[in-house]
């Protein structure tokens, strides 16, 4: 029987910070960190390339880190509404290139997803159902829980796990963990994100899968700090990553680069969801076992 050749596609791990009023390593200096005159670090992007055959598919990842540091002092919070900034101000993940479509998930499909709570809080896990209400309401895209896990996140994370959750692309895993057990974590990011994509059988771009990270010390900092409307606008800018949203440098939106903090999607957010959420259904067999060329 031929072997049918799939491209394969790059998977982005994405780092996000919370200033944390309260948190520990929120006031603690940091040695080399070069400020500007706002006491916000300048951004760095330092891409690192990971490559591998996992699980017969070929995944090349790029590590994004995304440093925006912390402010020294908050402020208060600046309220905004659903419709607050511009409609048009949001960026995706994986834009689309050469003709193709946006790569998104399925509509067709839920997204599956388990939770590994570790150490965390039921008070902190409780908000990541009011975060994915959030982003389900704004793509139209149904997100099923199917239960707790012990597994533990990875950057060599394969797409299948038959011997965890059975047949077809694994859920995708959202981890309350921290930097000691996922060392990508270091530097002070309170959550990362890695939607993972594929060409079905149509060759057409989809994302099948994806892992969430959240630090579970700096979000309960946080919770206890600054409450949890602050948390649960970050699990929503996570989410909004793994659906395939990237960072603006627009302060207005909650997918903003961490300079301004946000407890609810802006225009541009809900206008880029909105789309995440209008891809194509995937062919019938697009689940189906196929190995992915290099």
């Amino acid at each position: 029987m031929s072997t049918r050749f799939i491209r394969p596609l790059l998977s982005t791990l994405t780092r996000d910070y919370a200033p944390v009023m309260g948190s520990r390593r929120a006031r603690a200096s940091r040695d080399g960190q070069k400020m500007n005159p706002t006491g916000l670090s300048l951004v760095k992007r330092v891409p690192a390339w990971v490559g591998g055959t996992v699980g017969g598919v070929l995944v090349l990842t790029a590590i994004m880190l995304v440093g925006s540091g912390r402010l020294n002092v908050l402020g208060p919070l600046q309220d905004i509404t659903r419709s607050d900034g511009d409609p048009t101000s949001y960026s995706l993940i994986h834009p689309p290139v050469d003709g193709e479509r946006v790569v998104s998930y399925d509509p067709c499909q839920p997204i599956r997803y388990v939770v590994n709570p570790g150490v965390a809080s039921d008070e902190l896990q409780q908000q990541l159902n009011p975060a994915v209400a959030a982003v389900e309401e704004a793509t139209g895209l149904d997100f099923v829980y199917e239960g707790i896990t012990s597994e533990e996140p990875s950057m060599e994370r394969e797409l299948r796990l038959p011997e965890k959750y059975g047949e077809g692309w694994a859920p995708v895993l959202i981890a309350f963990t921290d930097p000691d057990e996922f060392p990508v974590l270091e530097g002070d990011p309170a959550g990362g994100t890695s939607p993972q994509a594929v060409y079905g059988h149509d060759q057409e771009p989809y994302y099948v899968t994806g892992f969430i990270v959240l630090d579970t010390p700096e979000l309960a900092a946080s919770l206890q700090g600054d409450g949890e409307s602050r948390v649960r606008g970050l699990v929503m800018h996570e989410l909004a990553h793994l659906v395939g949203l990237d960072h603006v440098n627009d302060t207005t939106q909650l997918m903003n680069e961490g300079k301004v903090y946000r407890e609810d999607f802006g225009a541009g957010d809900l206008a880029g969801l909105e789309r995440m959420g209008s891809g194509q259904c995937a062919p019938a067999n697009s689940s189906s076992s196929a190995t992915v060329s290099r």
